[in-house]
Protein backbone atom coordinates (compact mmCIF):
# COMPACT_ATOMS: atom_id res chain seq x y z
CA UNK A 1 0.00 0.00 0.00
CA UNK A 2 1.34 3.66 -0.49
CA UNK A 3 0.19 7.40 0.19
CA UNK A 4 0.86 10.30 -0.58
CA UNK A 5 1.36 13.43 1.89
CA UNK A 6 1.94 17.42 1.43
CA UNK A 7 5.21 19.03 1.53
CA UNK A 8 6.36 22.34 1.51
CA UNK A 9 7.61 22.28 -2.06
CA UNK A 10 5.48 19.16 -3.19
CA UNK A 11 4.56 15.19 -2.05
CA UNK A 12 6.07 12.75 -0.26
CA UNK A 13 5.38 9.30 -1.40
CA UNK A 14 5.21 6.73 1.37
CA UNK A 15 5.35 2.93 0.40
CA UNK A 16 4.19 1.14 3.31
CA UNK A 17 5.35 -2.56 2.50
CA UNK A 18 8.51 -3.73 0.44
CA UNK A 19 7.91 -7.23 -1.33
CA UNK A 20 11.79 -7.15 -1.87
CA UNK A 21 13.26 -5.67 1.59
CA UNK A 22 14.68 -8.56 2.23
CA UNK A 23 17.03 -8.41 -0.90
CA UNK A 24 17.41 -4.62 -1.01
CA UNK A 25 18.84 -4.93 2.34
CA UNK A 26 21.82 -7.00 0.58
CA UNK A 27 21.37 -4.96 -2.70
CA UNK A 28 20.36 -1.15 -1.93
CA UNK A 29 21.17 -0.97 -5.39
CA UNK A 30 16.94 -2.12 -5.75
CA UNK A 31 16.07 1.48 -4.17
CA UNK A 32 18.19 3.40 -6.11
CA UNK A 33 16.95 2.07 -9.74
CA UNK A 34 13.89 2.18 -8.44
CA UNK A 35 14.20 6.06 -7.49
CA UNK A 36 15.54 6.42 -11.14
CA UNK A 37 12.34 4.33 -12.15
CA UNK A 38 10.41 7.06 -11.03
CA UNK A 39 12.19 10.51 -11.57
CA UNK A 40 12.21 8.69 -15.73
CA UNK A 41 8.28 8.37 -15.56
CA UNK A 42 7.24 11.69 -13.58
CA UNK A 43 9.72 13.56 -15.48
CA UNK A 44 11.30 15.27 -12.31
CA UNK A 45 14.29 14.61 -10.43
CA UNK A 46 12.60 13.12 -7.18
CA UNK A 47 14.82 12.39 -3.54
CA UNK A 48 14.47 8.92 -1.69
CA UNK A 49 14.09 9.71 1.76
CA UNK A 50 13.78 6.63 3.90
CA UNK A 51 13.91 2.91 3.00
CA UNK A 52 12.22 0.00 4.97
CA UNK A 53 15.55 -1.93 3.60
CA UNK A 54 17.70 0.58 5.31
CA UNK A 55 15.39 0.00 8.75
CA UNK A 56 12.84 3.38 8.38
CA UNK A 57 9.48 2.23 8.82
CA UNK A 58 8.47 2.96 5.03
CA UNK A 59 9.74 3.93 1.88
CA UNK A 60 9.92 7.69 1.26
CA UNK A 61 10.01 9.56 -1.80
CA UNK A 62 9.87 13.29 -2.22
CA UNK A 63 8.06 14.22 -5.51
CA UNK A 64 8.39 18.52 -6.74
CA UNK A 65 5.54 19.55 -7.70
CA UNK A 66 6.00 20.49 -11.23
CA UNK A 67 5.40 23.95 -10.93
CA UNK A 68 8.30 24.17 -8.77
CA UNK A 69 10.45 22.05 -11.49
CA UNK A 70 12.90 24.64 -13.85
CA UNK A 71 13.04 22.23 -16.78
CA UNK A 72 12.70 18.43 -17.86
CA UNK A 73 15.03 15.77 -16.12
CA UNK A 74 17.78 14.33 -17.78
CA UNK A 75 17.00 12.65 -21.40
CA UNK A 76 13.19 13.40 -20.59
CA UNK A 77 11.15 16.18 -22.85
CA UNK A 78 9.50 18.44 -20.97
CA UNK A 79 5.90 17.04 -20.33
CA UNK A 80 4.20 21.02 -20.48
CA UNK A 81 5.58 21.94 -23.80
CA UNK A 82 4.96 18.33 -25.90
CA UNK A 83 2.08 19.32 -28.44
CA UNK A 84 -0.72 17.47 -29.19
CA UNK A 85 -1.49 17.94 -32.79
CA UNK A 86 -4.99 16.71 -32.48
CA UNK A 87 -5.34 20.25 -30.57
CA UNK A 88 -2.72 22.26 -32.36
CA UNK A 89 -4.10 24.52 -35.20
CA UNK A 90 -3.59 23.43 -39.05
CA UNK A 91 -0.36 24.88 -40.19
CA UNK A 92 -1.79 23.93 -43.99
CA UNK A 93 -5.13 26.28 -43.37
CA UNK A 94 -3.92 28.94 -42.22
CA UNK A 95 -1.65 29.41 -46.05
Amino acid sequence: MASTMPAVAGEQLCQHHCPVAHVAERFPELCEVETEAFARVLGVHVQRLATIAHGDGVCTTHVPHLNQVPGPAPGREDPRTETDPDTQPNREARR
